[in-house]
């Protein structure tokens, strides 16, 4: 899939492709926080500020949710998108979630629900979730909707954080269309009738 740039490192998948090609009718987006989302919150502090060199723990526990949902596409919205170019994001992400991987939210927004909001409006996503670690709770409405709030030193392997992620995805999934019933040709084709 091919992104185009629309503002300083920060790309917009083209949601009408995504859909396009997954033959989903609906685009529909996840925002993730990384820190307390995709590993523990405490991991940064220990690590070079070299994001090459870290590994999100918790990354494959959100593939293993998004399996078979791959109209869904993924934003990160965490203070990361104003610390690390898009490619360096991209790579910690890792190739399994890349397929899902459409970008950083604005980096010229500083607030992270507003940054959020503008990129809901420019992907013209129809449906989005939010998932962010309990710190980040300040920064959002109390009545946000969409909002999944993890525990930072559980994150997505929290089996509260993983059902609402999993009553989303299938809320919010897009009926593929099934190919009508075939009948019996055998009962139905006319040299079939004309020997009954």
């Amino acid at each position: 899939m091919k992104f185009r740039n629309i503002g300083i490192n920060m790309l917009l998948a083209p949601a009408s492709q995504h859909v396009a090609a997954t033959g989903a009718q609906a685009a529909r987006g996840i925002f993730l926080n990384i820190d307390g989302v995709l590993h523990p919150s405490t991991a940064i502090e220990t690590v070079t500020p070299s994001i090459k060199k870290l590994r999100l723990r918790w990354r494959g526990e959100l593939d293993d949710l998004l399996r078979g949902h791959d109209d869904v596409l993924l934003y990160v919205h965490s203070n990361w998108r104003l610390q690390f170019k898009n490619d360096d994001v991209r790579m910690a992400l890792g190739e399994q979630l890349n397929r899902f991987y459409a970008g950083v939210t604005d980096v010229e927004v500083r607030d992270r629900y507003q940054s959020i909001q503008r990129m809901v409006a420019r992907a013209d996503l129809h449906e989005h979730l939010i998932l962010d670690d309990a710190r980040a709770r300040d920064e959002f409405p109390a009545d946000c909707p969409g909002l999944v709030v993890c525990d930072p030193m559980v994150g997505i392997c929290d089996a509260h954080v993983k059902s609402a992620v999993q009553a989303w995805l299938r809320r919010t999934a897009t009926p593929r269309l099934e190919r009508p019933c075939h009948q019996d040709r055998t009962s139905t084709s006319p040299s079939a009738r004309e020997s009954r």
